[in-house]
């Protein structure tokens, strides 16, 4: 990997004479050169296999244009048409260079399998970025800090055969009808707008939405046949939560206080794994009927009480790990002699909890630890 700072002339001389050692270049501080000395590095003409663009010095904060030919200067910086791996940071402009929409080479990201763009706050659109006829090997797409960002062409990411991975995170205006990939796997939306209204995508299997600013949230099974692995967390003012999801084996819900649970969810007994923190007014009755279930992570849950005796023995009887933390409410599961034949037990921080000796650790390795030992 090369990565090299345009803080004189000697990095325009350094990368136009270059002939490739590497195939991974990182050019940072893209702001300190002008358009001409952008077209001397004559990147059409390198043999690079990943290309990351950096406008700033540091990839996290944008500073002030030093001068206002910044759109100049990536029109300057046409790529080559082998690239595999591009990465555009912190771009200045509202829209993307000519050469991002296939104006010059139709062809020029035929062999793109993964694209990020992080931290270009000014940016509106990808529409004409992102078309299926453009990036036909497209595998894995990151959007991230793109806070003017509006429009994405998701209804036609259909035509996007091999994209297998979408991550689009803090991007709060995009305005989207239905998200179509058939042949989407992982999804991973952090305050992506209405991205995460209509999610139509057959061949998905793990979904991560957090930062979700609306008080209902559907997923339609019949769109998500395939899910086995759901989190969502910090949706604070989420209440509910519909739809069904037959094969689902991982479930974790983590700072949600106002979701109800009686509304709408109902857990399949596919289901191995379930997370709760913070997670509203949960129903004991949900945990009914998870014979599949071998861990269950119950952290800060208010509103519980009871957990029944019963439930352990018949619902329960495949729990290989049991987690009770900060619990405040909780009053009794029924017995420490019911959780027995748990393996793997840690309760603790749970003062209504009488019934169990805190705090109770089965099945962890012993750990010591050291605070304040300054003569040992």
């Amino acid at each position: 990997m090369l990565q090299w700072r345009m803080e004189n002339g000697d990095g325009i001389r350094f990368l136009k004479k270059l002939n490739l050692i590497t195939r991974d270049l990182f050019i940072i501080n893209l702001c300190e050169i002008s358009k001409d000395q952008a077209a001397e590095i004559e990147l059409t003409k390198k043999d690079i296999f990943c290309l990351s663009l950096t406008w700033s010095k540091d990839i996290f904060q944008l500073p002030e244009p030093v001068h206002n030919d910044e759109i100049e200067v990536f029109e300057a910086l046409h790529p080559p048409t082998n690239i595999k791996y591009g990465r555009l940071n912190c771009y200045p402009g509202e829209y993307l260079p000519s050469w991002c929409h296939g104006s010059y080479d139709p062809t020029i990201f035929s062999s793109l399998t993964e694209i990020m763009v992080i931290g270009c706050p000014k940016l509106s659109s990808l529409e004409q970025f992102l078309q299926p006829a453009y990036m036909p090997a497209i595998k894995i797409m990151m959007i991230k800090e793109c806070t003017s960002l509006e429009s994405i062409p998701v209804e036609r990411f259909g035509g996007l055969p091999s994209l297998e991975e979408l991550k689009v995170t803090n991007c709060p205006k995009i305005n989207s009808q239905c998200l179509l990939a058939p042949s989407l796997k992982k999804l991973s939306l952090e305050d992506p707008g209405n991205l995460e209204n209509d999610i139509d995508c057959r061949s998905l299997t793990t979904i991560n939405l957090s930062n979700y600013h609306l008080a209902s949230l559907t997923f339609n099974r019949e769109k998500l046949p395939l899910l086995t692995e759901l989190t969502i967390g910090e949706c604070r003012e989420l209440e509910t939560l519909n739809g069904g999801w037959p094969i689902l084996k991982s479930l974790s819900i983590m700072l949600c206080p106002r979701l109800k649970w009686e509304n709408g969810i109902v857990l399949p007994s596919s289901l191995q794994s379930l997370h709760l923190w913070d997670r509203g007014y949960f129903s004991v009755r949900c945990l009914e009927n998870l014979t599949s279930l071998n861990s269950l992570v119950m952290t800060v849950c208010k509103h519980i009480e009871y957990i029944p005796r019963d439930l352990w023995s018949s619902n329960l009887k495949s729990l290989q790990k049991l987690t009770i933390k900060h619990c405040e409410d909780v009053v009794s599961i029924g017995g420490q002699e019911v959780i027995a034949h748990i393996p793997k037990v840690d309760i603790q921080n749970c003062p209504n909890l009488k019934e169990v000796q805190q705090p109770l650790l089965r099945g962890y390795p012993f750990r010591f630890r050291f605070f304040s030992c300054n003569k040992l």
